[in-house]
């Protein structure tokens, strides 16, 4: 279907199943563009959404020079950290951690809230602990209680 651009009068090719639906009426994106804006100038307005108003796919604002609490753990955006994750945040209490011994967690090492409040990076309430330890002091709370009371009854040396 052949229709006339509204701002600049150009023959254009449209379908009609976009003409129906009210759209096909300018011939590129500029044209609709410039055609827009005046409407909204003779209105004296600058833009088309009103203030306050938040685009349909608004999720929140995450700031890049704080603290997000994204999930359980305080995360801080550190992006050159070597523990950064793809968006460039660290978690809080490996921060600290680092801080209180002097250099970068390892792979294998693991930083555990004494509390188990994930929030509480406090100083006192964190400790370093190997991968291994960390799992050997929650098989006490796991699921598997029963087996760990059974082991630590019949040999606790071995554990």
């Amino acid at each position: 279907m052949i229709k006339k651009c509204k701002n600049c009068a150009k023959e254009f090719k449209t379908y009609p199943s976009k003409v129906k639906i009210g759209r096909g009426k300018y011939c590129s994106k500029d044209c609709c563009l410039k055609h827009t804006n005046k409407i909204l100038a003779d209105n004296g307005t600058k833009t088309r959404f009103k203030i306050g108003q938040k685009a349909h796919n608004f999720k929140g604002i995450i700031f890049k020079t704080g603290r997000n609490k994204e999930y359980k753990y305080i995360q801080v955006f550190r992006p050159n950290h070597p523990r950064a994750d793809y968006k460039g945040y660290v978690k809080e209490h490996w921060l600290v951690m680092e801080m209180i011994i002097g250099r970068y967690i390892s792979n294998n090492e693991v930083v555990h809230h004494k509390d188990n409040n994930g929030l509480n990076n406090d100083e006192n309430n964190l400790e370093l602990m190997t991968k291994l330890e960390h799992c050997r002091f929650h098989l006490k709370d796991n699921v598997h209680r029963r087996w760990y009371e059974r082991r630590t009854k019949s040999s606790p040396q071995k554990l």
